[in-house]
């Protein structure tokens, strides 16, 4: 009886393991690609951006 409980035990594990495996590289992928948004500048919104160019006229 104790081995069928280690071999279930065993098989639930290596199910966990798949799966955190899966999601872990799914972390990566997307942590990769928020690291190469934080390294761009951010484009400013056509409305900010116009905004800003008529204060700079107005002064």
């Amino acid at each position: 009886m104790k081995v069928e409980g280690n071999r279930a035990k065993n098989s639930l594990n290596c199910v966990t393991q798949k799966k955190l495996r899966e999601l872990t590289r799914e972390l990566r992928e997307l942590e990769g690609e928020s690291r190469e948004s934080r390294g761009k500048p951010r484009e400013k919104q056509p409305e900010l951006r116009n905004a800003e160019k008529t204060a700079q006229v107005n002064t």
